[in-house]
């Protein structure tokens, strides 16, 4: 039995000579009773088992490889820098990767080519718009047809009115021609810009 100086407690230790897996270590506080504990003390052989890794493999000879084998034009399909454009196989649709997108190939599975696609969208979308442009002008012109009727039904309905009223007043009749024509000369005026503006139109 040996005392611990700082617990102030006495420990019989295990016996140094014994080969055992399992030692004892005995404990007793003064006062109080002994407590026992049991630790398993695992066997070390230094000297016994040596390390053995596995051997490597040999490394294969670079004579096996089949790269060898093929002529000048394969080696250089198969190495060489004209790699070409990469493709892949989706869903039985071939794709072929060109300026960025991925491109339907034509005639393969079925497919259609995507190009085509968009030209004619792009087409489809020009002709979208001139037709809106040509009925864009349509409308003009009828309504300036439109208007154009208007003041001939006028006018012919002012002649009418003039006739009779010449019958029965001759002087304030020249002051109305006066100021008839002052009114035509400016509806013609007014015409002829409106013509101007259809040929500025249609030229369009």
């Amino acid at each position: 039995m040996d005392k611990c100086q700082k617990h102030d407690v006495e420990c019989e230790k295990p016996d140094a000579n014994e080969d055992s897996l399992c030692n004892s270590v005995h404990v007793q506080w003064p006062g109080e009773g002994s407590v026992g504990f049991a630790f398993i003390r695992p066997k070390m052989p230094f000297f016994g088992n040596t390390f053995s890794p596995k051997k490597t493999p040999p490394r294969k000879s670079a004579s096996l490889s089949n790269l060898h084998s093929l002529d000048r034009s394969a080696r250089e399909v198969e190495l060489g820098l004209e790699y070409g454009s990469p493709t892949m196989n989706l869903a039985g649709q071939s794709l072929k990767f060109e300026n960025g997108q991925w491109i339907a190939e034509t005639g393969v599975s079925g497919g259609v080519d995507r190009r085509e696609v968009q030209r004619l969208r792009r087409r489809n979308q020009q002709l979208e718009e001139e037709n809106n442009l040509l009925r864009l002008k349509v409308d003009i012109l009828l309504d300036m047809l439109s208007e154009s009727t208007a003041e001939s039904h006028l006018m012919e309905k002012e002649l009418d009115e003039l006739r009779i009223s010449r019958k029965t007043k001759i002087a304030p009749l020249h002051s109305s021609l006066g100021d008839r024509a002052k009114l035509h000369l400016k509806q013609k005026k007014k015409g002829k810009k409106r013509n101007e503006y259809i040929n500025c139109t249609l030229a369009c």
